[in-house]
């Protein structure tokens, strides 16, 4: 566990911890961890004062749990969380298989963990579903609260989490992203789940045209994507292996 005062590792550490436990104590332990360096900014309304996480905490447990359920037993190596100026990240030892490919984690998908028993604990204990929906509520919660989308990366060694702190947006390949006002309504309102080009004017107020503008820079950032054809197609958050309208 880390948190580093910069955007790499190269940078001063903050905070450092090495957790040897087993999976739900190591797992309170790294959302304690995200607690304690994670700001919780405070917004006044009226007279009344609230404090809200910068990244929702459901966010940050379930990319945790997924990272402690579906990880790969089978090699060496601990999960890692690093918090940086800028985003959360949370690195999980073994990469996608069963042919579940990264873009999958963007739609609705089967689970497919490494090992059915630990999955199969974790769910007893209320931590994970079986159903394949995390990474779709990670997506929604994100949204909601003004952040850009998780990205999700993979390699045949890991599988990397992304989540950006808020005030920071990021590509489908991790990149930082300067997003206005028109690109970030929009992405709320697909929090939501999917819809059409004319629900998306309805509910923004914005003209058919730049809907569709904004939503073309929102694809090609990988941020959102369209599914179907004419009318009829819907747009949804994040990448796909093919694109357009």
């Amino acid at each position: 566990l880390v948190a580093v005062d910069g955007t790499d590792l190269a940078e001063e550490f903050l905070d450092e911890k090495l957790v040897e436990d087993n999976a739900f104590a190591s797992l309170r332990r790294a959302i304690t961890f995200c607690r304690e360096n994670l700001r919780t900014p405070m917004k006044i309304e009226g007279f009344e004062a609230e404090s809200r996480p910068e990244i929702p905490e459901p966010v940050v447990r379930e990319a945790l749990a997924n990272a402690f359920a579906h990880r790969s037993y089978t090699v060496s190596g601990h999960v890692q969380v690093r918090i940086y100026s800028d985003r959360l990240e949370i690195v999980s030892p073994g990469g996608l298989h069963f042919g579940l490919a990264v873009v999958d984690l963007y739609s609705p998908h089967s689970s497919w963990p490494w090992n059915p028993h630990i999955l199969a604990a974790f769910y007893r204990r209320g931590i994970v579903e079986q159903l394949g929906s995390g990474t779709l509520r990670m997506i929604r919660l994100c949204a909601e609260a003004g952040l850009g989308v998780p990205v999700f990366t993979a390699t045949i060694n890991s599988v990397t989490c992304t989540i950006p702190r808020r005030g920071y947006w990021f590509g489908s390949d991790g990149s930082q992203l300067t997003l206005n006002e028109d690109e970030a309504t929009l992405l709320r309102e697909l929090a939501k789940g999917p819809a059409t080009r004319a629900a998306l004017v309805e509910a923004s107020g914005l003209a058919s045209l730049g809907v569709r503008d904004v939503m073309n820079r929102l694809r090609k950032h990988g941020l959102a994507h369209s599914q179907g054809h004419g009318r009829g197609a819907r747009w949804t958050t994040g990448p796909a292996d093919d694109t357009g309208l």
